[in-house]
Parts: structure tokens; C-alpha cells; sequence
């Protein structure tokens, strides 16, 4: 694991990045290893598991008081932007999770038990195993769960367009 580490470190470096590490998390939730990398544009979370000998890699798109306002006035849209988003993460080959922002802890990814008006954020996540591990992987990995936030973006804009008219 910490083979593995330390090239994660180099490549953030490399890369005008920095990782931080949060000890704070790590042993409550079995994590060997946890920390985060942001940048003005972007920003990801790595979890490592040695005992499962994988890397989780995510981020976070946080829906904003605009998203609220046009999904909770267009009720049955919101259910059809989020199966838009399911799909497209699917299609991603990315794992998803919705959030609420009542029960953080009560992920939820099937749209029929989500409360639209609770709903926080998505965690977006893949998962990269110590076997297959490289530094074209990695950065493909983090490129896929950062353009997956950009599709909701996108997803959101088209739907808030499509109520303009």
C-alpha cells in the first residue's frame, strides 16, 4: 500500500496538486488511508482499503438553492433529470449514490426511495484495484468521476432550459 501511496503522492505533485491527508475518518470507517485533492476547478477524495487491496477515488456534485427551485416546481421533471443522471453514470461506468441532506448516512441509489426535496448531493466513485494500478488508470479514473460532474451540470442546464419556455 504505501508503494502505491507514494506514487499517488508524486503524480499530485507532478501535477501542481497537493494531498491532503484526514486522519480523522480513516480508522472509524476501516480505511488504511483517506485524503482529498482540490483545485480551483475540481476536486476528488482518495480512500485506500488495504485489507481489500483497492482505491476509491470520488467526488461530490452538491445540488445548489437553483437546482431546488426548478426541481421541487417541476416535480415529475426532477425524477426525470435523476434517472438522466443514473444513466449517465451508468454509461460512465461510474458507481453513484444519492445523498440526503437530513441523513447524510442514508445513501440511497434507486430514485423511487429519494425524497427530491431532501436530496444534498451525489457522490460519484470508482474503484481501482493494487493490481491493475498505473498512473494512466488513475488519472483516467479521476478524469471520468470529474466529467461525470460536468454532465450533471449539463443535465441540469437542459432541463432548466427546457422550463424556460
Amino acid at each position: 500500500m504505501q508503494e502505491i501511496l507514494n506514487k499517488i503522492y508524486k503524480w499530485t505533485e507532478l501535477a501542481g496538486l497537493k494531498l491532503d491527508q484526514d486522519e480523522s475518518l480513516g480508522e472509524s470507517f476501516g480505511i488504511d488511508f483517506i485524503g482529498s485533492v482540490k483545485s480551483n476547478d475540481f476536486g476528488y477524495n482518495i480512500a485506500i482499503f488495504k485489507s481489500e487491496e483497492l482505491i476509491k477515488l470520488s467526488t461530490y456534485y452538491r445540488f445548489n438553492e437553483n437546482t431546488f427551485n426548478v426541481i421541487s416546481k417541476f416535480k415529475d421533471k426532477g425524477f426525470e433529470f435523476l434517472s438522466d443522471i443514473q444513466l449517465a453514470l451508468l454509461q460512465m461506468n461510474l458507481n453513484y449514490a444519492f445523498l440526503d441532506k437530513n441523513n447524510p448516512s442514508d445513501t440511497q441509489v434507486d430514485i423511487k426511495d429519494i425524497e427530491i426535496e431532501n436530496l444534498e448531493s451525489i457522490e460519484i466513485s470508482k474503484t481501482i484495484y493494487f493490481d491493475g494500478f498505473n498512473k494512466n488508470l488513475y488519472y483516467d479514473t479521476i478524469e471520468s468521476i470529474v466529467h461525470a460532474a460536468q454532465v450533471i451540470t449539463l443535465l441540469f442546464k437542459k432541463l432548466d432550459m427546457k422550463n424556460l419556455v
